[in-house]
């Protein structure tokens, strides 16, 4: 090769190398970016499945506490046998779906959990879910709380991002529109009665007519909390109403003349505040003038109450 050939060569390769370098560089730059674009996209697809879990957890709370209630009712009722205890049983059921270890309903948390982890493990994302505890207790007369502290650990398969959070969630139940359960228990499953708290103050002959004609509920103190109807009980417990800095206790008037009509007897000339009536030692109730229920009859205590002790009868 001559000079000329020569430096000919090394010019060349000289104008080569800089394009090469450029090429490389630009595709280590493109390569990087890549890189860092998927990072972030992954990162995003991480952050929202971490805060769905997050959002999602007070529903799945709410719809199982809803359903855990559900089912001790029907097997209350369906069965005629009361539960040993009820925020024991509501809390197996909104945890595990079962009553006394059997299978008794499928929305439950832990069926919920495992739905979520089946998501996060089709995504690349390694979900574990752990409740360390759900309590189920009597709010108010017509409000049960569950509440739930759960563990969850997040980690990605593709990318090194990892959570672990702790996350406790109360979930508020309304018992309106729900079945007493001691209606049921008391009358051999042939009456039923749906709780509906009064949306007006009951006071005077006229307001306890229309709490009977429409099967209002109201606030007692020592009348059963929705918990303990769930066990046949007529009165308050201690173990609920120590849970709470309100009172949890209901009442209604039975409508005797309707138990009749369904070949159920009857207690005579006793008080028809249910807890009372339903209980063993129902005091004696009084008429009450001018009130369309002939058969109506109330203690002095609840007749004061409701504004009903000027017109008792005898």
């Amino acid at each position: 090769m001559g000079v000329r050939g020569f430096l000919y060569s090394i010019a060349l390769l000289l104008f080569i190398i800089p394009i090469v370098f450029f090429i490389s560089n630009y595709f280590a730059i493109a390569s990087a970016n890549d890189y860092e674009a998927t990072i972030g996209i992954r990162g995003s697809e991480f952050a929202s499945f971490v805060n769905s879990i997050s959002s999602d957890l007070p529903r799945a709370l709410l719809i199982s506490g809803r359903n855990s209630v559900a089912s001790a009712v029907s097997s209350v009722t369906g069965t005629g046998a009361p539960l040993d205890d009820a925020a024991l049983r509501l809390e197996e059921l909104a945890l595990n779906g079962t009553l006394y270890g059997h299978a008794a309903m499928n929305a439950s948390l832990s069926r919920w959990a495992q739905r979520v982890q089946e998501i996060g493990r089709a995504r690349g994302f390694e979900t574990r879910m752990v409740f360390e505890s759900l309590n189920a207790r009597q709010l108010d007369s017509f409000s049960l709380e569950f509440s739930a502290t759960v563990s969850i650990n997040i980690s990605d398969r593709v990318s090194s991002m990892n959570v672990f959070r702790t996350r406790h969630e109360t979930a508020l139940l309304p018992i309106n529109g729900f079945e007493d359960p001691l209606y049921a228990l008391e009358t051999n499953g042939i009456m039923h009665r749906v709780i509906s708290e009064a949306n007006e103050t009951v006071y005077g002959v006229a307001g306890v007519d229309r709490a009977i004609a429409q099967k209002y509920y109201l606030p007692a103190g020592d009348g059963a909390s929705f918990l303990d109807r769930l066990e046949g009980a007529t009165q308050v417990s201690e173990k609920y109403a120590n849970l709470s800095q309100q009172p949890i206790g209901l009442e209604t008037f039975v409508d005797v003349q309707e138990l009749l009509d369904n070949g159920l007897e009857i207690k005579q000339d006793r008080t028809v505040v249910d807890h009372l009536y339903f209980n063993e030692t129902a005091p004696p109730g009084y008429a009450v003038n001018g009130s369309q229920y002939p058969l109506f009859r109330i203690d002095a205590e609840h007749a004061a109450l409701y504004g009903v002790n000027g017109s008792l009868a005898g």
